[in-house]
């Protein structure tokens, strides 16, 4: 067993590195004698669960082992072994990466990002297929921890705190309170019901505000009275290290999905997904989705350059003629 810590800004960050090469994020905490999360014990089925540090979910399968069993923890958690790690100094900080890979070729580079005179972190993800087949994600959690409000004499059940925000375009910075029973969140897990000191329920930070709040939403914060611990989290959609997760595919044809952000403005993109849609998943009916807002709403009169599917980092678009027959080409 290895563990790799950082006690950084007042906090203290732990990861375990069990002996079978499953990883555990077992503390993430700013409160001085905070214990780290103990390994869970063989479960009754014998599947291997961990204290993950990322979540990922594929297609096809379920998580702890049971049917259907897909959105409290990912499929892979338990699947993803240690290859390596390094840390690297940055201007103002340091990072960390960290690589792990299932039996199956799935490849996560996992990055924690520190940065100096500030107690905050950043996580983000990619993902890389290394073997031949196909591999299709429902989600990926970059940051994926199970200790929340462990530290202190109460559960976290009896305590936790979810601060859930009520902003809007002209009411900001509005913040309303709920406890564990308020947010749905069960106590099965420690009344013996199978679980281990866990929730099977899911409370989800979503983004009912307007406009201005579409710029930092979805947020919340989770407050332990007991410990004056308190959580606060953003979930970056937006940033350029975190907006686009390409999964590289190569088949045994050679064929070869790039794991590069892709411009979605060129016609080529469009045309190659088509293509690797209808070789590798055929079908007799096919549904192609380009969502966006477009520019028609620009012009009164017809016009065959609006604009779709615009890539913002290329400044790319596609126009309506060039869309058909990328659909022509790639559909044969």
């Amino acid at each position: 067993m290895e563990r790799i810590v950082f006690d950084e800004m007042g906090m203290h960050i732990c990861f375990r590195v069990n002996d079978d090469k499953t990883v555990e994020l077992t503390d993430f905490s700013a409160v001085s004698g905070s214990q780290e999360l103990r390994p869970i014990p063989p479960f009754i089925f014998g599947y291997r669960d961990v204290h993950g540090l990322i979540s990922v979910q594929i297609d096809g399968e379920s998580s702890n082992g049971m049917n259907a069993y897909k959105h409290n923890a990912g499929s892979e958690n338990g699947k993803l072994l240690y290859q390596s790690h390094s840390v690297s100094p940055c201007s103002d900080g340091k990072l960390l990466e960290m690589i792990l890979e299932t039996p199956k070729g799935l490849r996560v580079r996992y990055f924690m990002r520190f940065y100096e005179g500030i107690r905050m972190v950043r996580t983000w993800g990619t993902l890389e297929n290394t073997g031949t087949e196909p591999i299709g994600v429902q989600y990926v959690t970059s940051f994926y921890y199970e200790g929340v409000c462990k530290n202190g004499q109460k559960l976290c059940f009896d305590k936790a705190e979810f601060l859930v925000p009520r902003s809007n375009w002209n009411n900001e910075a509005q913040w309303h309170t709920i406890d564990a029973t308020d947010a749905g969140l069960s106590r099965m897990g420690v009344a013996g019901h199978g679980l281990y000191g866990t929730s099977n329920n899911r409370f989800h930070y979503g983004n009912a505000g307007s406009w201005s709040t579409c710029e930092y939403m979805p947020m919340g914060m989770i407050r332990d009275p007991e410990t004056g611990e308190m959580l606060l989290f953003e979930i970056d959609h937006s940033s350029a290290q975190s907006k686009s997760i390409q999964l590289s595919h190569k088949s045994p044809e050679g064929d070869y999905l790039s794991s590069e952000e892709l411009n979605m403005g060129d016609t080529e993109t469009l045309i190659s997904l088509l293509n690797f849609s209808r070789k590798y998943y055929p079908a007799d009916h096919y549904g192609l989705i380009i969502w966006g807002h477009g520019t028609g709403y620009r012009f009164k009169k017809s016009s065959t350059n609006r604009a779709i599917a615009i890539d913002d980092t290329s400044g790319t678009f596609m126009t309506i003629p060039d869309l058909g027959k990328a659909i022509q080409t790639g559909m044969g």
